[in-house]
């Protein structure tokens, strides 16, 4: 008889203890939520001094990220390979980049790779490197269509290739011209146009042909 009591107790014991488990949860819940009024104030004694030390540190670092760097002027583009026009510059608080510019001054006689848009802050990396710029200097840019576009594929910006004006009146010479430094190409249509920068002293050898004659951009050059 006594181990079949005992065996109902250890059944309802087992059946009842989730009951007291949850009863046990939630009246501790219910405590604690009573004291919530008594804990919160300590809570925020001990982390707001955290907070405003985290504040205080980025706010710090912002400030001193914060610098005042060279900006192109709202409504105003930049033409890729022209000259900068240091009047067409401004300057605005941005956070430090590598590369950006503190004063307008340091884009004298430099430029840019690709067209700039209003209000974008110019970096080194968007310029024809200060080295080579001076090649561009005192030469006119001409974009102008060719008809070797799968040759002229592997000329790279800023090399020197050779420029061929074929005339398609047969008895008019050609001309070839050396001195000329390929920029960049596009393609519209099924036209290639390259752009290229010519000496000054050169554009009078080709006025007359342009227009009239097929345009080839030859082998690639030593640039030395």
């Amino acid at each position: 008889m006594s181990r079949d009591v005992l065996f109902a107790f250890l059944i309802t014991d087992a059946l009842y203890e989730p009951k007291r488990r949850s009863d046990w949860l939630r009246g501790r819940a219910q405590r604690l939520w009573g004291t919530r009024g008594n804990l919160w104030p300590d809570l925020l004694l001990l982390t707001l001094p955290f907070l405003i030390l985290v504040l205080g540190l980025r706010g710090q670092y912002l400030n001193q990220s914060v610098v005042q760097r060279v900006a192109v002027n709202s409504g105003v583009t930049l033409p890729a390979f022209a000259a900068i026009d240091i009047n067409k510059l401004t300057t605005r608080a941005v956070i430090d980049e590598r590369g950006s510019f503190a004063s307008v001054n340091d884009l004298k006689l430099r430029y840019p790779l690709r067209d700039l848009a209003p209000g974008e802050v110019l970096k080194d990396e968007h310029l024809v490197p200060s080295g080579l710029s001076g090649r561009i200097a005192g030469r006119r840019l001409l974009s102008l269509p060719i008809k070797n576009s799968h040759s002229a594929e592997s000329v790279q910006p800023m090399e020197q290739v050779r420029l061929i004006l074929a005339p398609r009146d047969k008895e008019i010479s050609g001309v070839a011209i050396d001195d000329v430094i390929f920029l960049s190409r596009k393609k519209e249509g099924k036209t290639t146009f390259v752009l290229v920068a010519i000496p000054e002293n050169k554009l009078t050898q080709i006025e007359g042909l342009l227009g009239t004659c097929d345009i080839f951009v030859s082998q690639r050059l030593s640039s030395s």
